[in-house]
């Protein structure tokens, strides 16, 4: 309650889907207004225990978010002063927040041992966390699937494993940066590439790999770009405290000129 099942305990196999690396079965249960276990990092664990989990760990692990409860309000008493200190403020009341808890417990055990259907809402949960997930995943969030660095410009493509760029610069970054198009109809069709953008050997620099007639109807521009997201470095203690989304993704795209 109020925390995860940490990043060790968990792997991404061959096929894609996640698989916890631990043998009890685990419920985790977060609040929105959890001041030092984050709803991100709880909507991180949301992903690889429900919407990527390997079919034979279903349910195994569930995760529940509780809309405004805090990270305080799953005790009782005085809090401890780190958690007095950065906690949020709840907006819901302690006996309700005691009883959304309990509700969830009682029905995880439920399933668990009595053999019973699943009866905790994950979908409550899913509608709760899901706007992070969309931005986690237009991101290319490396805490999802690690990136695919490769020593091509152009890096896998058909590796489940993990993320051949951010879906974030495929779609909007060298878009943008070409500015308006002259031709009627005209588009640009980007690859993004995750890659290390300080690497020099190999080098990875963007592309613009086909050309459009000034007057061309329809025409698509074939482009290539690299990023690569950077995260706090405080995260890897991964306490949920910190944030886990990128504070950038830092992208190499060719100009405007160019283009």
């Amino acid at each position: 309650m109020g925390s995860v099942l940490t990043r060790d305990n968990r792997s991404i196999q061959a096929d894609g889907t996640s698989k916890f690396n631990y043998k009890v079965p685990t419920l985790t249960i977060g609040g929105t207004k959890d001041g030092l276990m984050r709803i991100s990092r709880v909507a991180e664990s949301f992903w690889h225990a429900h919407d990527n989990i390997t079919p034979a760990q279903k349910d195994l692990f569930p995760v529940v978010a509780l809309e405004g409860v805090s990270h305080a309000q799953f005790m009782s008493g005085v809090p401890p002063s780190a958690v007095k200190n950065r906690d949020l403020k709840p907006d819901i009341s302690e006996t309700d927040a005691h009883k959304l808890v309990a509700t969830s417990m009682v029905q995880f055990v439920d399933q668990i041992i009595g053999g019973h259907s699943p009866s905790l809402n994950i979908n409550a949960s899913k509608t709760v966390v899901q706007p992070l997930l969309d931005a986690m995943t237009l991101e290319g969030n490396y805490q999802m699937k690690q990136p695919c660095y490769a020593n091509s410009l152009v890096g896998p493509t058909n590796d489940p494993t993990c993320l051949h760029g951010s879906p974030w610069s495929h779609l909007y970054t060298q878009t943008i940066m070409g500015g308006s198009l002259l031709g009627t109809g005209m588009k640009i069709d980007n690859d993004d590439n995750f890659h290390r953008v300080e690497s020099v050997n190999p080098v990875h620099l963007p592309e613009v790999d086909s050309d459009c007639a000034k007057d061309s109807k329809n025409c698509t521009i074939k482009s290539i770009t690299v990023s690569e997201c950077i995260y706090e470095q405080l995260d890897k203690l991964d306490t949920g405290y910190y944030p886990v989304a990128a504070s950038e993704i830092k992208t190499k795209i060719s100009s405007r000129q160019r283009v």
